[in-house]
């Protein structure tokens, strides 16, 4: 039993180790580096949820991502180019965080109560009522039940007061609060299964993950321009059929890219910033294309004549 106690004790520690290691290779890699989005992102700390398959598909949920924006308004919008501010590895997740990593960690301002008490009623309330019970006499009954009513009146005009102060406070907290929100950023937070393997954790597979939401302008050339559709022939009825070439777009699979290109002329593989990019040049018609993967994924591409 002691035996494999222990043996279980070093594989857990080997494991911790290399998700340690691990940790700082992405951190390194990322950590102080824009990236552009793709999609809104929510602003809250709780960002968006992408479950990673061991296929290298990629599911958002969508439900909980379209009730955050709803809950917190938008943080990062479609187009923004933003810091990576911080990558953190927990046992079965990669937190991916973007300009703060979104709004709700440890020291934010998030309580938007309106915080007010009524007044107890003073001793000589308390007093004129038990005299007011006790007594017998109808005029000093009014005189007593008079003087009982203007307290109350005092003390409830009070607290109308007051309840409208902490209500007026309480907005002006709820504006702050949301405009330090809209301004505290978003994350990913991806999902491997049960545990995150070594291969997870390398750069180029979380670029892989993220490259539907994110774009990596370091990873990224500019395309050639695409050209003009021809016009059509006078009197045709017929739409010319679409140019597979001019279907290409960033985030297609190597497979999604032969079937519309067919088989590469050449291929290569380079490293670049920590990544392994694999380089295809295809031929199609007179066009000539150079396509760059990175873990089977499209991330560029140039068009030219052949």
């Amino acid at each position: 039993m002691n035996r494999w106690l222990t043996v279980a004790a070093i594989a857990a520690a080997l494991t911790a180790g290399v998700a340690a290691q691990s940790e700082a290779t992405l951190k390194q890699y990322f950590e102080g580096r824009k990236v552009v989005v793709k999609i809104n992102l929510p602003a809250t700390k709780d960002g968006a949820d992408v479950d990673v398959f061991p296929t290298g598909r990629v599911q958002m949920d969508y439900k909980s991502y379209g009730n955050r924006l709803k809950t917190f308004g938008v943080a990062l919008r479609d187009g923004d180019s933003v810091l990576v501010t911080l990558i953190k590895v927990k046992k079965n997740q990669i937190e991916f965080q973007l300009g703060g990593g979104g709004y709700g960690t440890a020291g934010d301002e998030t309580d938007t109560s309106v915080h007010f008490t009524p007044a107890t009623k003073s001793t000589r309330e308390q007093d004129l009522e038990k005299q007011l019970d006790a007594e017998k006499d109808p005029r000093r009954a009014r005189v007593i039940k008079d003087e009982l009513d203007t307290l109350r009146w005092q003390r409830e005009r009070d607290d109308d007061r007051r309840r409208h102060q902490a209500e007026a406070e309480a907005a002006v907290r709820v504006e702050r609060i949301q405009e330090k929100r809209l301004a505290g950023g978003s994350r990913f937070n991806l999902y491997y299964g049960d545990r995150l393997s070594s291969d997870d954790m390398k750069p180029e597979r979380v670029v892989a993950a993220l490259s539907q939401f994110l774009s990596f302008p370091w990873l990224e050339e500019p395309a050639a321009p695409e050209a003009a559709p021809a016009a059509p022939s006078v009197g045709s009825a017929r739409t010319p059929p679409a140019d597979p070439v001019q279907s290409l777009r960033k985030g297609l699979t190597r497979t999604d890219v032969e079937a519309l290109l067919g088989s590469p002329r050449s291929m290569n593989e380079t490293m670049e910033g920590g990544l392994k990019l694999l380089h295809c040049v295809y031929e199609k018609g007179d066009n000539r294309v150079e396509a760059v993967f990175t873990e089977d994924v499209l991330i560029r591409y140039t068009i030219s004549s052949r």
